[in-house]
């Protein structure tokens, strides 16, 4: 996941006489800040998520890092749940979302 992440951030492309753009000057912003993927997050905790010794709660987590609330029945698709449906105990995919600049035509354009 923080592969196609990081890919994100090396894509730019060359905007007729503006020059290069990439994520971080296209990117959707609230109060300054580019959105980004939180559930990325889940990658500081990750090692304690595939050892055990934290479990990802179902339908929602929150990482004991951040202490953000992970939505995991949004976000997460092919779900596995153990024996007692509050944990996961796999998933297959996880949707990534990345929010551009709509504010005016040129942004419409790029």
């Amino acid at each position: 996941m923080q592969e196609i992440d990081d890919l994100k951030h090396r894509v730019e492309i060359n905007w007729k006489d503006e020059g290069r753009h990439n994520y971080s000057t296209l990117c959707g912003r609230w109060l300054d800040e580019c959105f980004e993927n939180k559930y990325l997050d889940l990658g500081q905790v990750m090692d304690r998520i595939e050892n055990g010794s934290l479990q990802v709660s179902y339908p929602v987590m929150l990482n004991p890092e951040t202490y953000f609330s992970h939505t995991i029945a949004l976000w997460f698709g092919g779900i596995t749940l153990t024996n007692d449906s509050f944990s996961v105990a796999g998933v297959k995919a996880i949707q990534l979302n990345y929010i551009l600049a709509i504010e005016n035509e040129a942004d419409d354009e790029r």
